[in-house]
């Protein structure tokens, strides 16, 4: 509980934001999605419709509604991205001559003397070093061919990166050791601008003044990215001088808001941007620790860095013909190769794979619920860190939906069984819902089971289209990767069962993790990452989903438990034991 003190009239929502007090709105402030309901002085409220006057007054933020600022990531799932063809770091050794045979030359002249001008040397090479260190044989920290500072022990000072994938959801950020090419940290934060709206267009759409842009971009930048890499550093012992290069990787708009570029042109028609390649920029220019920052390129407007790391980091040029590759985030972006092309798309699939939307949605943090089965009629549940729930992140609302509709809770239509026992009715802000609760704080009532459909929809049909354009069966994709921050917690046979992903067989299908973050650890460490990346953006075919005939059918029979029209093979869902019509008319 707070106790806050209002000293003019204003929303409660704007206070709490001023106040820095953790809050969700996902919908941007229009009280349509609910998950920013607290209790104001022991009553339910919407924070972003309830209007206070002056005064004290005790709030209680719920668990679920509230933004946690840390999330934790698990190391080994992202040590994949360590795969390295070319290091961009390297120890190289020179012998320089003795300062007593060349009494006119600086340190700097005699070390490029020996060095014949093949390495040149960083203009901090020698800083905080002894002026009589220089000779004899002498070891070279090099980065992308650049002499960085003098190695003058065994344990000589250490280079670093750090690889970031910036999402509309959360922040994650590795700290890389490149002389071993090892992983030392992870650690994740909820993107700042979340308190604003989960919704990426309404974030585009916020930012049409350069005040309000500003705003966005402290959000992001102050609130979220400086305070992570700097706690990555800090606790891991780094000094900000060691850490060479930051590598970050994320859509189009988000990068726009990141360096204080415009992105309203990728807001509406002809989804225009001002760099979708930005140039290195000097870290501290941004407040940031380090030498300087890179930028996985995007492809356009909605084909971001996020895909194109994910896309290189399988080596998606070189995969069999007719793979797929989802990254199933707030902007589903998705790739195919097929007969010779490499057609991509994407689809707004808004936040609920990273359990936003929801009253009770949470991030993927200690306490969420993650899993949802269910033993006959029966659901059970798991949470991360077996820790008491506090809430439903995406791979848990993912699991509900599918562990539902097998124990026939749910129907295919995504309302709840009539007179189910394990349904309740709740009164929730002054109106009705059927709900079925975990808890008397956590429940998923029907309102969010709509909104999930409507972002597996969008996904479904999104495939669906991307295979007609390719003249392509879509139960013909012999591979599929999927991408996204549910990492190891989703279940293959869930996302099938409820009509996510077409039904494969369970080899065909492969869960990647946050391929966004592990393919800016490769560009950190490899320097052929840049060369794939270039070649790549250019074979890409842009297919604008809008345009295609068949999309919005498929949408709208996509919204279906697994699907309306299409006739999924029973031996694909594990519910196939129960008899069509059941299914259809429970």
């Amino acid at each position: 509980m707070h106790q806050i003190d209002i000293t003019e009239p204003c929303t409660l929502s704007s206070h709490l934001r001023e106040q820095r007090i953790p809050l969700k709105m996902s919908c941007g402030g229009h009280g349509s999605c609910k998950t920013c309901r607290v209790m104001l002085d022991g009553d339910p409220v919407l924070a972003c419709q309830t209007e206070v006057e002056s005064g004290t007054y005790d709030i209680t933020v719920p668990d679920s509604a509230a933004s946690s600022a840390d999330i934790k990531i698990d190391l080994s799932a992202i040590e994949d991205g360590l795969h390295c063809e070319q290091p961009r770091w390297e120890r190289k050794t020179i012998t320089v001559a003795n300062a007593g045979e060349h009494p006119n030359l600086s340190n700097r002249q005699r070390i490029e003397k020996a060095l014949d001008a093949s390495l040149p040397l960083s203009p901090h090479f020698f800083n905080h070093v002894s002026s009589d260190a220089f000779e004899g044989p002498i070891a070279l920290a090099c980065f992308d061919d650049e002499a960085q500072w003098p190695l003058l022990s065994s344990d000589g000072k250490k280079a670093y990166a750090i690889a970031v994938d910036i999402g509309t959801t959360t922040l994650a950020a590795a700290l890389i050791d490149l002389e071993d090419r090892s992983l030392i940290d992870c650690q994740g934060r909820l993107n700042g601008q979340y308190a604003y709206s989960e919704d990426l267009v309404a974030r585009i759409a916020f930012c049409h003044t350069s005040e309000l842009l500003a705003e966005m971009q402290d959000l992001v930048l102050k609130r979220s990215l400086i305070p992570l890499l700097n706690s990555l550093l800090k606790r891991n012992g780094v000094a900000k001088d060691q850490l060479l290069t930051t590598v970050i990787s994320g859509n189009a708009p988000m990068v726009h808001i990141l360096l204080g570029l415009d992105p309203t042109g990728m807001g509406g028609w002809p989804f225009n941007g001002v760099d979708y390649a930005p140039a290195p920029r000097t870290a501290t220019d941004y407040r940031l620790p380090g030498k300087r920052l890179e930028f996985i390129p995007s492809q356009s407007a909605y084909l971001g860095g996020d895909i194109i790391s994910g896309l290189t980091l399988i080596d998606f040029e070189n995969q069999a013909d007719n793979t797929l590759f989802v990254d199933l985030g707030t902007n589903a972006e998705m790739a195919l190769k097929s007969g010779g092309q490499l057609l991509c798309t994407a689809v707004p699939a808004g936040p609920s794979f990273e359990g936003g939307g929801f009253p009770c949605g949470i991030s993927a943090i200690p306490g969420a619920i993650d899993h949802v089965w269910n033993e006959g009629s029966e659901l059970r549940y798991s949470t991360i860190g077996d820790q008491d729930a506090i809430g439903i992140c995406g791979s848990g609302i993912i699991s509900f939906v599918a562990a539902a509709f097998r124990a026939r809770i749910l129907k295919k239509k995504g309302r709840f069984a009539r007179r189910h026992e394990k349904i309740e009715e709740r009164e929730l802000l002054g109106e009705t819902h059927r709900v079925y609760p975990f808890s008397d704080d956590i429940y998923i009532s029907e309102d969010d089971i709509s909104n999930f459909l409507q972002a597996k929809a969008a996904v479904f049909s999104g495939i669906i289209t991307l295979a007609k354009f390719a003249g392509l069966d879509v139960f013909d994709i012999e591979q599929l990767h999927l991408a996204g921050n549910f990492g190891a917690r989703i279940h293959i046979q869930d996302i099938i069962d409820i009509g996510l992903i077409p039904p494969l067989d369970s080899e065909k299908v492969h869960s990647c993790g946050n391929t966004s973050l592990k393919g800016a650890v490769r560009y950190a460490v490899d320097r052929k990452a840049k060369v794939r990346i270039d070649s790549l953006i250019d074979k890409l075919e842009w297919i604008e989903l809008n345009a295609q005939d068949s999309f919005q059918d498929d949408f709208i029979n996509a919204l279906f438990i697994p699907h309306l029209t299409l006739e999924f093979p029973k031996s694909k869902l594990s519910f196939a034991s129960l008899r069509t019509s059941e299914i259809e008319t429970r």
